[in-house]
Parts: C-alpha cells; structure tokens; sequence
C-alpha cells in the first residue's frame, strides 16, 4: 500500500512475496522494493533483506 498524502487516499500496488517484518525500512527504487530488517516477532530483530519487483501492467 502506497499513501498519496495530497489526496489523503492509499492505493495497493500489490503483493509482495515474503512476509514483511513490523518496522522494517522500505525503499522503492525504479521497479525494485526493498524490505530492510524489522521485527519478526515481538522482541526478535532480523539481519535479513528482501527484493520484490513491480510488473507493469
């Protein structure tokens, strides 16, 4: 889900194919999105990184 603060509206851009961990840092650059580390449950941090590409429709 994207948030467009002018219009005050979310918008879905998909599904990505892991599931994202609370607090991670998203960064879209060009067609790639990056989930970087976040909780995994409550208390457990990960090290890891995710990759997932937006498809033009």
């Amino acid at each position: 889900m994207i948030f467009d603060a002018t219009k005050n509206s979310w918008k879905s851009i998909g599904e990505v194919p892991f599931d994202a961990p609370c607090g991670a840092a998203l960064l879209l650059m060009n067609n790639n999105i990056y989930s970087i580390n976040g909780e995994i449950k409550p208390g457990v941090r990960t090290e890891r990184m995710y990759k997932a590409y937006i498809i033009s429709k």
